[in-house]
């Protein structure tokens, strides 16, 4: 029976993903809150981490990473990609699935994901993809294309090794001392279906647990029932070799050692071994190079200190909106230094960063609001993140003053249908302006 795939096809999408250099295995990914047009993906845990590194990502399932690396790969080519690896049950047009296809708006066969899953080992072991037919393996092998190299299929497998899962996560440490396995679970919308799928150099494992009839039951997740029925199977099979990495498909590389990226030469480095199509992938843009005074306490310029009188520091900075999240959830993240009071920050260099970012709308042209039974329109939440954490901002709509925030910067608004202009304006001066257009379900419905 075909049935939601939940998380259990990440892992293609973040091979592919390294095969066209968005991502290597280090790369730091957003962990924000996201909207697409009207769809507004949530993590399992709702939680926002502000950045995270791909391999955590995966092996955390993280939704939103997940969702923001599809849109960016685009879902016609990873569609694409999916019907190259034999899922013939994912037929439907890309505005079909949408970006519900990685968190299990598509349908799959437990034979077709098994099939996928093994390749991913042949691949990653230099062999050839193969096409099988369901319950006639050996009579009707024939090649097939797989479009993964095998460098990108050696990381991913290296990634969801159950020995590198963090421990704190639920339900994985359980398996920590197994033999060496590399597996994904999933959980499909509703409860309705739990997956776990395990592969070894010699065998792909794939169980799924859930009722016939589709209905779901609370508590029914792939790592709770269907990983330890993986693990039970496993320790039935012989023990094989682990992968051996293909050094002629991998390369050494110096990465920024906090984001991950080719590193800059402000950065500090480390060495990372990524696949060669890891080569394509950005340089860091997360550090800059910023000027304080002597004591380090403030940020500086040249309006107001001499070039004797500053320090110039590589300092690792995120988006406003990012940063927000990561000063939360990552003790180790440290915020710009404030500007000494004598010092206006929007002089000097011209290269002072924006300290403001809307989180809700972002990069939005338009906003469908349904209508209430009373003929009203319902409100809009509009959500901003500042990098001072005790930042007044001052709210405009069309040039009228609406209120003033502090700490917590959120402003239920409900404009008439058109277009409008946001304007906030912090107390320092820092300008933002977003328009958009305000549609109401009725013209909405008829579009």
């Amino acid at each position: 029976a075909a049935r939601s795939s939940g998380s259990t096809l990440k892992p293609f999408l973040y091979g592919v993903a390294m095969d066209a250099g968005l991502l290597t295995r280090t790369s730091l990914m957003k962990d924000i809150p996201i909207f697409y047009n009207g769809y507004t993906p949530r993590n399992y845990d709702m939680k926002h981490r502000g950045v995270v590194d791909a391999e955590r990502a995966l092996t955390q399932s993280l939704n939103i990473p997940a969702v923001d690396l599809l849109a960016e790969y685009g879902t016609a080519a990873f569609l694409t990609d999916l019907q190259k690896m034999q899922f013939h049950t994912i037929d439907k047009t890309p505005d079909h699935y949408g970006l519900t296809l990685i968190l299990g708006g598509s349908e799959v066969t437990s034979i077709e994901l098994a099939k996928s899953y093994m390749n991913l080992s042949r691949v990653a072991q230099g062999k050839p993809a193969i096409s099988i037919k369901q319950l006639e393996f050996q009579e009707q092998e024939t090649a097939a294309h797989f479009p993964m190299s095998q460098g990108a299929a050696y990381n991913i497998l290296e990634m969801l090794k159950g020995v590198n899962r963090p421990q704190s996560e639920e339900g994985w440490q359980y398996f920590s001392g197994e033999k060496e396995v590399s597996w994904k679970t999933g959980t499909s919308f509703g409860f309705r279906d739990a997956w776990a799928v395990g592969l070894n150099t010699k065998y792909a494992v794939g169980v799924w647990v859930g009722n016939a009839d589709g209905e779901g039951k609370p508590g029914l997740v792939g790592v709770r029932a269907a990983a330890p029925i993986l693990f039970d199977v496993f320790s039935l099979l012989p023990a094989s070799n682990w992968f051996e990495q293909p050094h002629d498909e991998m390369t050494d590389v110096t990465i920024c050692k906090k984001s991950g990226y080719r590193a800059l030469d402000i950065c500090e480095v480390d060495t990372s071994t990524i696949c060669l199509s890891g080569l394509k992938s950005k340089a860091c843009r997360f550090h800059q190079l910023i000027h304080v005074d002597l004591e380090e306490q403030y940020r500086v310029n040249s309006n107001c200190a001499d070039l004797d009188e500053m320090k110039h520091l590589s300092w690792f900075v995120l988006p406003p909106l990012e940063a927000h999240y990561a000063l939360s959830s990552d003790p180790s993240y440290q915020k710009l230094p404030p500007f000494r009071p004598d010092c206006d920050p929007a002089s000097g260099s011209g290269n002072e960063e924006q300290p403001m970012q809307l989180i809700y709308p972002k990069d939005v042209t338009q906003i469908y609001v349904p209508i209430n039974l009373d003929g009203s329109h319902s409100q809009t939440i509009f959500k901003v993140a500042h990098r001072k954490s005790n930042a007044t901002i001052h709210w405009h709509l069309d040039n009228t003053f609406l209120a003033s925030t502090t700490d917590f910067h959120e402003q239920a608004l409900s404009p008439s249908p058109g277009k409008h202009q946001l304007t906030l304006v912090d107390d320092q001066g820092f300008r933002l302006e977003q328009n958009f257009e305000f549609v109401s379900s009725a013209r909405s419905n008829q579009n």
